[in-house]
């Protein structure tokens, strides 16, 4: 079974329902007799195993699809016609092992069901005539057995490797895979008392492979290569111990045998000691995991040995090729009979020959053709004609050396590369398996459940263990270091033959044809895998996978620069057969396989994915996806995908996803955040910097909030699940989530959130208070905003008939995050709630305000008196919890932020002080340990009202606000549960409260003038006061009329309308009717430094433009034109460009445009507006030809006959950058165009500190575009 399956134990049902049908109501009462009884029925059952399983951790489709295998692959598995079952048993009380050979499956059965119990350890050893032979055992012994020891079906796969075949199979499969019941409830475990199983077990299985030699006919040794599956479980509490091993021959069972015999090595008198049963079980592993190493260095240097043999010839005597043969060596050559060389029909049906060939391949065909005349013009290889006679004599030494090699031999070595991979790729994943078998046992002891004393007893025998099985790992690196340095030597050799192949081949005419088609049939392939190994190794960035393990990866970005259409179509041209595949379509669909294909030197197998249609989008690749056609062909393939897979973090599809642990993420971990107060000590908080070829959809930092081991899956689940239904709102008081996903291998989950530097409110309120009335109005104002966020998540789904509710239920400073804006105060922050590690969302039949199952983990200071524990029952239930108990919450925290703000942080813990000093006044309260939360269990403290009162006498002049709040905390939230306000009625009622106080706008003292001084205000612009951008940014983030602060308002927003002119240029858009208004984004490198001007200019003029455009504005990025984004308002605006990390490289201005424009004139050219932020630097190879996308459009406008004011290209320019600022003066002032009488004049540059009037009115109005 999967480590990550959920556990699933059978109830008492299910015991009942596990009895043959004559036996109903005849059951035991005794729960340890039911489960006996069900196991018993089970073994009855054996014939649909694994179907009678007790413990159903697999779907029924599951088990049924593993019973089908086996009925299908019943005479390859199994012998129909010979059995021979060795069982190697220690009882209770013996000291020595008995073995019995068992051969019919009555005897099996008989056997195990004997009275007395489980034997204290016992091993099954099933053998084969040879590897590819059926196991001696029939289906009915086999399916008695697994039932009778209850063995889980993912056995199966490890099983299936075994059977009668023609050929090898499957060496690209090794597999582990372990489970344990330490976390499952006493109640749901199988207890067999009768047996010895306490139902508290560990179980472990895995399949390794090694070679071992075997003799030729001729007395030679060969090794072939073998595998072994085995599967122990070890009860925590009895210590019985299960080993099943499956191999042919007997190896494994007499080194066993052998040690269980051996009291050095096992001392059976101390098996009924728990902790020596466990370690002897640790011994026993080392035993079958030594076996997969010992015999590699012998068959390597056999290997080795063959060939240096063959090489040995090639490194006899070099090709020479003399300037002229001499007349005696002419003679001598034209005495001699030619010889026809042909190839036999196993060398026709060799494969290519490796790859590292290529570059010699590559040059030897050139020399083919040119051989002829490099003869007379090389002068000097061996001297002058007076060296005539030594000539003769390298000639025909030469010749005779080149007889001695053959295409056999050369096949011959390229047998012995091929044998060399399949060692080095059986090498690579034993090495995984170890890795895992290793790490398994270390984890153990950190589990729940694990036994006290095997933690403090056994830790150095798994230490130990640890280091043995990391001493084989290494031992197999060395190996696999040296098959790599034979291969090194085999490439030389296999290039030096085919220089004397050619060299023979110039004068065996047919052999050269022979040679030269092999060559070019092979010659793709060869010399591309090599240069873009070569390529991968030095560019190769550098990611993490599942196992916490850094990996080389290449990205998407870097495979499209390496492939150019030109490179690709060289490649494709050259594969024989051809293929039906286009450089477009492989460019756009297959590029990652393409290029894993090449790497592993396999291109012409592209067929085999363009066929079925499987490209890039289905990768990677599993074992269960192959085809049948696959097997044998793409082994390699599924392990070097991985580095050409890199978690491409989707904008869609990429939440709760479950990804494989060899998955690579494209990032690199940063520090590891430690919060004061953080409420999640399951979770580890890590930033994370993420590749930017793959921060299209999430920002380059951002935070990973890791959950790792079983016991975690709820709470991530949890998390996980608000968050994705969170998401879809967008609400800037939540924190923004990026997805989430899982590696069920390695039990760790993962939620991508957004990152801030400020930290939570904890930190921020370690910071100097503001003194300044501004900045206490903007704060409160900001928190206020957190009641969206309740507000959304209180009503997640309103569009539903059957609506949801949900509850944060741990508000508290901790959780509330801080995020810097862009202003010009140190309080200008944004608050966002997070961590909902313990939120819920439950399906209603009702709207806001029902009741909501909660567990009672919340944070106790903070917590509503109806959600506190006060005694210990109340902590071990899932109460039913109304969602205002999240605004009793938040009003703490706002009267935590109200001390805070008015005198400090030493103001806050005096407060948090007087608080604690009345609890523990409060006898049934003070032995729950509630430190200093806001209630005495029922109601609101006196404490807290005296200390709003005492501590209001402090606040600085002319704040009217906190005495609003402290009215507004103290009477519509921190009340009884019948008396508290939801959400939106809350924050209706706070800034109903705050109009009130302060009085109408007009009447207010502060104005925004009066925020920044007066060296900051613009001089009149034209008769008008110029109007910066920042200046109505403010005034959109720090609404004066707090009635604009309402979410859901009927009129229309007019937030910086009244500062001069703004009016008048939403007006003139309006004049013009529905008009659709584009905003085009230059998000290139140069732009990079002003990204936060870009930011804020965007939200400004999408803010003023945004009520003509019905439907909702476009958002061009320029690095992606082809996939504008819709957006709403300009929040949405604002917070696209934000996310968007910049791309390297030069803006092509003109493709940009053109894509808008096909997209305006496809929706039937109705008035639009075009606002393109840039700094005028583009893309040099087209600077000159975006003024085509312009006289193009004007051509539209004349052919639709429209008005010139139906289209406008207003562009903003950022920065001073002479070429850009000319190049934009170019387009204002040339790209016009007289028809008829009218001019169309349908751009306009204005720079971002332009007056904001005239940069929203563009070339509409043409005094506008006329006055620079």
């Amino acid at each position: 079974m999967s480590a990550h399956d959920s556990p699933i134990f059978p109830s008492k049902s299910s015991f009942e329902s596990s009895y043959p049908e004559a036996f109903v109501g005849l059951e035991p009462s005794d729960p340890t007799e039911r489960a006996y009884g069900a196991l018993r029925a089970s073994c009855d059952r054996q014939a649909i195993y694994p179907c009678n399983l007790l413990q159903r951790k697999q779907l029924k489709s599951t088990r049924e699809r593993y019973r089908q295998y086996l009925d299908g692959e019943e005479k390859k598995l199994f012998n129909l016609d010979f059995e021979e079952i060795y069982f190697h048993d220690l009882d209770d009380g013996d000291k020595d092992y008995r073995t019995v050979m068992i051969r019919n499956s009555p005897s099996v059965r008989n056997h195990l069901q004997k009275g007395g119990g489980d034997p204290k350890s016992r091993f099954i050893f099933l053998q084969a005539e040879t590897s590819r032979a059926p196991l001696n055992c029939s289906r009915d012994s086999f399916s008695h057995i697994m039932s009778y020891h209850q063995v889980p079906p993912t056995f199966i796969d490890f099983v299936s490797a075994f059977g009668a075949t023609h050929y090898p199979t499957d060496y690209h499969m090794t597999g582990f895979d372990a489970d344990d019941t330490l976390g499952i409830k006493d109640s749901n475990l199988i207890n067999i008392s009768t047996l010895g199983r306490s139902g508290r077990e560990h179980r472990i299985q895995y399949l390794l492979r090694s070679v071992e030699r075997d003799s030729n006919d001729d007395g030679s040794r060969r090794w072939n290569i073998r595998q072994a599956a085995v599967y122990h479980s070890f009860d925590f509490i009895s210590g019985k111990a299960l080993w099943i091993n499956i191999k042919a021959n007997g190896l494994l069972k007499e080194r066993i045998i052998e040690a269980t015999g051996d009291t050095a090595i096992l001392d059976l008198g101390t098996q009924d000691d728990l902790q020596k049963s466990f370690a002897a079980t640790l011994v026993i592993h080392l035993i079958l995991l030594e076996w997969c190493d010992e015999d590699w260095r012998t068959c390597i240097r056999d290997c080795e040995s063959k060939v240096r043999d063959i090489l040995v010839k090639a490194q006899t005597s070099q090709v020479v090729q003399p300037p002229a043969f001499s007349a005696t060596a002419r003679r001598a050559l034209g005495s001699q009979t030619a010889r026809h060389t042909e190839l036999s029909e196993n060398e026709k049906q060799q494969t290519p020959m490796p790859l590292v060939w290529g570059r010699k391949i590559r040059s030897l065909v050139k020399s083919l053709s040119r051989y002829k005349y490099r003869v007379s013009q090389d002068s000097d290889l061996f001297g002058t004609a007076d060296d005539d006679n030594y000539v003769q004599k390298r000639q025909f030494e030469n010749l005779k050396n080149l007889d001695t090699f053959s295409f056999g031999e050369l096949q011959h070595l390229h047998y012995m590369t091929e044998q060399l991979e399949s060692y080095r790729l059986v090498m690579e994943l034993n090495h995984q398996a170890l890795r895992d078998i290793a790490e398994r046992y270390q984890n153990l002891p950190s589990q729940r459940g694990f036994p006290k004393s095997l933690k403090e007893d056994c830790m150095e025998d798994i230490l130990s263990f640890a280091r043995r099985v990391e001493r084989i790992r290494k031992n197999l690196e060395i190996r696999m270091t040296q098959i790599g340095r034979i291969f090194t030597e085999t490439s030389y050799g296999q290039s030096q033959k085919m220089e004397r192949i050619a060299y023979k081949t110039e004068k065996e005419t047919i052999s050269m044809h022979v040679i030269t088609c092999v060559t070019l049939a092979f010659l793709p392939a060869m010399f591309a895998a090599v240069e873009f190994r070569q390529w991968v190794e030095i560019n190769a960035r550098t990611g993490v996978n599942g196992f916490g393990e850094d990996k080389k990866y290449v990205s998407g970005t870097q495979l499209e620069n390496y492939w150019s259409p030109t490179t690709l179509c060289e490649i494709i041209s050259t594969i024989d057969p051809p293929i039906a595949v286009s450089v477009d379509t492989i460019r756009q669909m297959y590029l990652r396989i393409f290029s894993i294909l090449v790497f592993i030197g396999k291109l012409g197998n592209i067929s085999l994915f363009s066929k079925p249609g499987i490209n890039d989008s289905n990768l990677p690749l599993g074992t269960n996806h192959l085809l049948p056609e696959w097997r044998g062909c793409l082994d390699e393939f599924l392990i070097q995908q991985w580095q050409f897979c890199p978690w491409a973090f989707p904008r869609l599809e990429s939440d709760e996803r479950q990804l494989p642990a060899r998955q690579i993420l494209p990032l690199r971990y940063e520090a590891q955040l430690t919060r004061e107060g953080w409420s999640s000590p399951a979770a580890r908080i890590q930033v994370v910097n993420i590749d930017e070829d793959y921060c299209e959809s999430i920002p380059r930092e951002a935070v990973f909030k890791i959950y790792e081991g079983i016991d975690t899956r709820q709470l991530y689940s949890r998390e996980a699940n608000v968050y994705t239904r969170l998401r879809r709102f967008n609400e800037i008081s939540i924190t923004k989530c990026y997805g989430s996903f899982e590696y069920p291998e390695t039990n760790k989950r993962i939620i991508v959130l957004e990152y801030t530097r400020e930290g939570s409110l904890l930190e921020f309120f370690k910071k100097t208070p503001p003194d300044n009335p501004n900045d206490l109005e903007l704060l409160w104002k900001r928190l206020l905003v957190l009641l969206d966020g309740l507000y959304t998540l209180h009503n997640p789904d309103k569009h539903d008939s059957r609506s949801l509710s949900g509850i944060h239920h741990d508000i508290q400073p901790a959780n509330i995050l801080v995020f810097r804006e862009e202003g010009t105060s140190a309080y200008d922050v944004l608050f966002k709630l997070a961590d909902f590690g313990l939120a819920e969302i439950v399906r209603t039949n009702g709207g806001e305000g029902v009741k909501v199952p909660i567990d009672n983990e919340g944070n106790r200071m903070y917590s509503a008196p109806e959600a506190y524990s006060n005694f210990k029952i109340m902590s071990e239930i899932r109460p039913h919890l109304n969602p205002v108990a999240d605004l009793w919450s938040l009003g703490a925290v706002y009267s935590d932020f109200l001390a805070w703000s008015i005198g400090g942080d030493e103001c806050r813990e005096r407060y948090r002080v007087k608080r604690k000093d009345a609890i523990a006044k409060l006898s049934y309260v003070t032995e729950a340990g509630f430190d200093a939360c806001f209630h005495d269990g029922r109601k609101i403290l006196p404490a807290v009202k005296d200390f709003h009162t005492e501590v209001l006498k402090d606040k600085v002049g002319g704040d009217f606000i906190s005495p609003c709040i402290s009215k507004f905390i103290l009477k519509y939230m921190m009340v009884e549960e019948s008396m508290r306000l939801m959400a939106m009625q809350a924050k209706a009622r706070a800034i109903y409260m705050i109009d009130k106080k302060s009085g109408p706008p007009l009447q207010r003292s502060i104005t925004p003038e009066d925020i920044y001084p007066v060296r900051n205000r613009m001089s009149s612009y034209s008769g008008e006061r110029k109007v910066p951008v920042w200046e109505v940014y403010e005034a959109l983030k720090t609404k004066r009329n707090w009635t604009n602060f309402r979410r859901h308002q009927s009129q229309r927003s007019d937030a910086g309308m009244n500062l001069p002119g703004m009016q008048n240029a939403r007006n003139q858009i309006n004049r013009h009717g529905g008009r659709d208004q584009i905003m085009v984004i230059d998000d290139y490198e140069s732009m990079r430094e002003h990204r936060g001007n870009v930011v804020q200019t965007a939200r400004v003029i999408s803010y003023s433009v945004k009520v003509s455009d019905k439907d909702g504005m476009d958002l061009y990025f320029a690095s992606d034109s082809c996939n504008p984004q819709k957006c709403q308002n300009s929040s949405d605006v604002e917070a696209k460009i934000r996310n968007k990390a910049p791309v390297i490289g030069w803006c092509d201005m003109k493709k940009c445009l053109k894509d808008v424009m096909d997209r305006v004139e496809a929706n039937g050219m109705k008035p639009t507006g075009i606002y393109i932020f840039t700094d005028g630097i583009w893309d040099p190879a087209h600077n000159p030809e975006v003024d085509e996308v312009i006289h193009e459009s004007i051509q539209l406008l004349i052919e639709k006959k429209a008005k010139p004011a139906d289209l406008m290209f207003q562009f903003i320019q950022f920065g001073r950058d002479p070429q850009g600022s000319k190049r934009l003066k170019f387009l204002d002032d040339d790209c016009k165009r007289m028809h008829r009488g009218v001019e169309y004049d349908i751009v306009d540059t204005k720079h971002c500190d332009d007056h904001v009037p005239k940069i929203i009115i563009g070339s509409i109005s043409k005094h506008n575009d006329d006055d620079d």
